[in-house]
């Protein structure tokens, strides 16, 4: 089985590209609007001009999107927030952060080489525990399958890519500047003030 999917990888990997790109631009959609754009821009980016998609532009761009992308996309399409917590969104940051070091040079241990053996499925786990709820664990199963079934040739590809990065980086940073606003809007507390994070102060007598 696995060598069957090792042979289909490309075309698998073509549409899980045209539907990440697909769902990011069906979001741009009205909600009611976006069941019928999500399968329509799936189609147009996978429809061939002159022999080549746009969704092959995008597969020889970032290659395979990482599973954590694949998701995020789907709830991007359904108008629905991120479910990561900060913890994962900056495991996820630190975790291509430091591959990238590693292929650099920089750090001397040969992190992404684990991935092409089992020991990426131990890292996984470990990173499961420290910054993942329970209620990620059947990702992380299901991101050790599809390592095994050899749709993803890497562990660590199952887990986390640029594109899955870069996004993790700007929502933590989204999310500071959000709750900064807040803190700054709410400010101090006035008389009979309504804040969103506490009740409103009495009066000083």
């Amino acid at each position: 089985m696995s060598d069957f999917f090792t042979l289909f990888s490309d075309r698998i990997g073509l549409v899980c590209c045209a539907f990440s790109a697909a769902a990011a631009l069906a979001a741009l959609f009205p909600k009611k609007a976006r069941v019928w754009a999500l399968p329509g821009l799936l189609a147009a980016l996978l429809v061939p001009i002159r022999g080549c998609s746009a969704a092959n532009f995008i597969f020889a761009l970032i290659d395979m999107p990482s599973l954590t992308l694949l998701i995020g996309c789907v709830f991007l399409a359904l108008g629905k927030k991120s479910p990561l917590k900060n913890a994962e969104l900056a495991a996820a940051a630190v975790v291509f952060l430091a591959l990238a070091l590693t292929e650099l040079d920089f750090i001397p241990c040969d992190l992404y080489g684990w991935g092409y053996r089992g020991e990426a499925a131990a890292a996984a786990a470990c990173l499961g525990v420290l910054f993942l709820a329970p209620s990620r664990w059947p990702v992380l199963v299901a991101a050790y399958l599809l390592w095994r079934l050899g749709i993803y040739q890497n562990m660590f590809d199952t887990l986390v890519d640029p594109v899955c990065a870069i996004a993790a980086a700007g929502l933590l940073i989204g999310r500071a500047f959000r709750a900064a606003r807040i803190s700054r809007a709410n400010g101090p507390g006035r008389c009979g003030e309504v804040r969103e994070s506490a009740p409103p102060r009495p009066c000083d007598r």
